[in-house]
């Protein structure tokens, strides 16, 4: 969790919790410092400057702050340990990045639950879906259940969380086996 405000409130929550480990660090493709965009409401802080399209009534920008960014392939995450492993990337408009720093780990992953974007939300860079499929296709993930959020903004899809699985999965969602 890069944003300082959410990384203190997942301390405290999982101090105790030995299975939990909490890093103050954004993901993407590589190792490096960012400048980082504090939201009023942490869930949409990001890396990526907002598009002049996204509507402030929803979204309010605050400050900015460096923070450490890695990539998932560089933490030592034991997948083999669990039955079933699920990555869930919510990274406002950074899941390519994301995606890409994770290329090592996406084999060992079972299921992805990606928030995606449909519509350019984020300036000068295109909408994440086609790109996060192709990435996720080569790890033999497929997108297999796209989350709906109702109309309250209009009937069209700008942004869904979309479940990807493992391609050997797809039938047994589907209840083919």
């Amino acid at each position: 969790e890069p944003d300082p405000r959410a990384f203190a409130v997942y301390q405290r929550r999982f101090a105790d919790n030995p299975k939990v480990a909490v890093h103050n660090v954004a993901l993407s493709d590589g190792r490096r410092q960012a400048t980082f965009r504090l939201a009023e409401n942490t869930v949409y802080s990001t890396l990526e400057a907002y598009a002049d399209t996204q509507d402030d009534r929803f979204i309010r920008m605050g400050d900015e702050c460096v923070v450490s960014v890695d990539c998932l392939d560089s933490f030592n995450l034991q997948a083999d340990r669990y039955t079933t492993v699920v990555l869930k990337i919510d990274v406002q408009g950074h899941e390519v990045e994301a995606l890409a720093g994770a290329i090592k780990t996406l084999p060992n992953v079972d299921m992805v639950l990606a928030e995606l974007a449909f519509a350019g939300e984020y300036e000068n860079k295109p909408p994440s879906f086609a790109s996060a499929c192709e990435l996720l296709r080569d790890a033999g993930l497929f997108p297999a259940i796209f989350q709906c959020y109702g109309r309250e903004l209009g009937p069209y899809a700008f942004e869904r969380d979309v479940l990807f699985v493992r391609g050997d999965r797809l039938n047994q969602i589907y209840g083919w086996m």
